[in-house]
């Protein structure tokens, strides 16, 4: 019998939430190859981690992960982002380590991945993108 609560409770564990299992944390994941990800809307948010795994058209030239404080996706053209990580050619994948607290954005949480540069925003829709935030 102890045996079957013990599964119960695993069980019951794993259809838990992953937000309720983190303490506040949310996960936000692009379905499908894109060339950004509105993570989280609203003040006062804060990026946790964040990975982008892009595909071999992306990665066959230098390629740009941009973080806005945003509300919402900016579009092509010159932008200021709040973070900006340079990848090189060949490069296939960006990982930014969960941390227990991380920058805090005002408007929301939008990351871009771009083919431009820091500062002019050139989307490119071959990753995949995912972020934890609270």
């Amino acid at each position: 019998m102890r045996l079957l609560a013990a599964l119960s409770i695993v069980a019951l564990l794993a259809a838990e939430p992953a937000a309720a299992q983190n303490a506040g944390a949310f996960q936000a994941a692009t379905p499908a190859l894109a060339a950004s990800l509105q993570v989280a809307t609203g003040a006062n948010r804060n990026l946790l981690g964040l990975d982008v795994a892009a595909d071999s058209t992306l990665s066959g030239a230098a390629w740009w992960v941009m973080v806005f404080d945003a509300a919402s996706v900016p579009g092509n053209g010159s932008v200021t982002p709040n973070k900006c990580y340079a990848q090189a050619s060949g490069v296939t994948q960006f990982l930014l380590p969960n941390a227990d607290v991380g920058p805090r954005f005002q408007n929301g949480i939008v990351v871009e991945v771009s083919t431009a540069g820091c500062f002019t925003l050139t989307q490119s829709a071959h990753a995949f993108i995912s972020a934890d935030y609270q």
